[in-house]
Parts: structure tokens; sequence; C-alpha cells
């Protein structure tokens, strides 16, 4: 696997290879559409516009591709505010790999490691993937055993997170 990671759209190599592997048959939901595919970039949700606009400036944006370079997954992290970073931000993985926690075994780890200095490090998940949320609160997953990084988290309710409510799991980094 490799591991590529954006904090702009200025790695126009990286830019392209998410451009073309996010495509519209990976979703099963047509609201989600905007907030990844490229033709939607304009969108302050859209991941493209995020990384023009600076989101991931102080954080970074993964990018994971198999040994033949085609996509996996990818998800970021940001700063939400002094004391407080969101992680896993702008999820996505490719259908193939779902069920397979590669994004707890390849990208969470250096999430966490980047983000020591902030006193929390929060997990957002909305309605629509709220089976997330329940398995901090459950400990089971969905199917089969999630990495034991994700143990570090504990599930805190719902809090209005960038204007939008989210059921949110934190990691404290004490």
């Amino acid at each position: 696997m490799n591991l590529y990671s954006l904090t702009n759209l200025n790695n126009a190599s990286t830019v392209d290879l998410l451009r073309n592997s996010i495509t519209a048959d990976m979703f099963d939901k047509e609201e989600l559409l905007p907030n990844y595919l490229y033709e939607y970039k304009d969108n302050p949700a859209n991941l493209f516009n995020n990384l023009a606009a600076g989101r991931y400036t102080y954080g970074r944006y993964y990018v994971l591709t198999d040994d033949t370079n085609k996509f996996v997954a990818s998800a970021g992290w940001h700063p939400y505010n002094n004391n407080t970073a969101l992680a896993l931000t702008r999820m996505l993985v490719a259908p193939n790999y779902r069920a397979t926690y590669v994004v707890g075994k390849e990208i969470l780890p250096s999430i966490i490691k980047e983000t020591k200095q902030f006193e929390r490090v929060w997990i957002t998940c909305n309605e629509y993937n709220r089976a997330i949320y329940d398995w901090f609160s459950t400990g089971k997953s969905m199917g089969g055993n999630w990495p034991s990084i994700y143990k570090n988290f504990k599930p805190i309710g719902q809090h209005l997170v960038n204007h939008t409510l989210q059921y949110v799991a934190e990691h404290t980094n004490k």
C-alpha cells in the first residue's frame, strides 16, 4: 500500500488520482456526491473545495492506494478549535475495501500521531452513518473486529460541528 498526503491542491498527481478515482458509482446515496465529486468543487462542503480553501493547511488529507496505485481509501484531519482536532474527515473507502478496516489500520495511526498536541480528537458521524457511532457505544463492529485503535474513542453524544449536528466519539490525548 502507498500512503500520500495533501494539505492543499498543489500536489497535482495526488489531486488527479483523487479526482479520477472518486466516481458516482462509489456512493449508495446521491446526496453524498456534492461532498466528494470534483465536479462539485464549488460546493463549500466538497473535499476539493475544502483543500482549496485551506481546511487542511494545519492538518492533512491522506490518500491510500494499493501497490498498483489504485485508490483504496482517503480521510483527513484538521483542527476544529485550539483543543480539538477532527479526525477521519471526508473519509471515503473504495467499495471493494469496505469492511476491511483499512482506514483504521493504515490512516488513523498517522492521524493520531499528528494530533498529539490537541487535548481531544473527535470522529464525527451523521445520521446516515450512525452505525459507526453505535459501535463506539456497544463495542460491536458491523462486520468483524475493528482495529484496537478505535477502542480509544468513547461516545460523547451529539454536538453541533461545522453547522451540522453530529454524533461524536472522542479520543483524549492525556
